[in-house]
């Protein structure tokens, strides 16, 4: 990242540190002089510098809502060999960070509210779509959200519990998750969702906004096939990890 994007720092302090499981971990931070965050949109990453001279710089992004300007918190993956992510995992609550004004063009507040949005996903790229998810319900928006998460194993599912608590609270939301090499016990969907499939069994329109966020062979794959079933282009948000 260029240095030169931090010239409107932010003097931060860890409040929180949450273990999500053993590949994340979210870091909840508030502003030292307690004032509000800037105004930002979900789906956006916050950079900090890192490191023992702060010679380097970390983007990590955002999994909390956007209505909430108090706190702020960003998830980062816990297997990443980065020094800048190898530093962060070793502060601890109190340590202060330099950080810089969220940002990215990831987003989907802007669309029109009353569309469908339709959030594809794997592991890789849920927490973007977590705080999107989080900031829709926040402002009760009333389009229907559907949530289709893509993963290898079960253990890849981190916010399973979470998702389900929102699928039962608000009857706009539907969450569909998907594990490739699932056990024996796993009563979902087995193996990688199929767009075709999903399209016809949860009647997609083709007016929805579709937001695909992953690594980039997922979100290829997620986006040809969307083509394939006549989505166009326009209507695809994409986000590769």
């Amino acid at each position: 990242m260029d240095r030169s994007l931090l010239h409107d720092k932010l003097q931060l302090q860890i409040v929180g540190i949450i273990k999500e499981n053993d590949y994340l971990q979210s870091y909840r931070l508030r502003r030292h002089d307690k004032e509000l965050f800037p105004e930002f949109f979900a789906g956006q990453s916050l950079s900090f510098l890192a490191g023992q001279d702060l010679s380097h710089t970390s983007t990590q992004p955002i999994s909390s809502s956007s209505t909430n300007r108090h706190m702020l918190q960003i998830t980062a993956p816990k297997n990443s060999k980065s020094k800048a992510d190898t530093w962060l995992h070793s502060r601890k609550v109190g340590d202060s960070l330099i950080g810089c004004l969220p940002v990215g063009q990831f987003i989907d507040q802007p669309l029109d509210e009353t569309l469908g949005r339709n959030y594809f996903c794997d592991s890789s790229g849920v927490v973007q779509v977590l705080s999107m998810i989080r900031s829709n319900l926040d402002l009760a928006l009333p389009c229907k959200m559907n949530l289709f998460l893509s993963v290898q194993r079960e253990d890849c599912l981190v916010y399973h519990n979470y998702f389900k608590v929102l699928e039962k609270r608000h009857v706009q939301f539907q969450y569909v998750p998907g594990v490739e090499e699932a056990s024996s016990g796993w009563k979902g969907q087995v193996g990688s969702l199929e767009f075709k499939y999903l399209k016809e069994k949860f009647d997609l329109s083709g007016l929805d906004s579709y937001i695909i966020s992953g690594h980039r062979d997922f979100v290829e794959r997620v986006s040809a096939e969307s083509a394939l079933a006549g989505i166009a282009a326009e209507n695809l948000i994409q986000n590769i990890c």
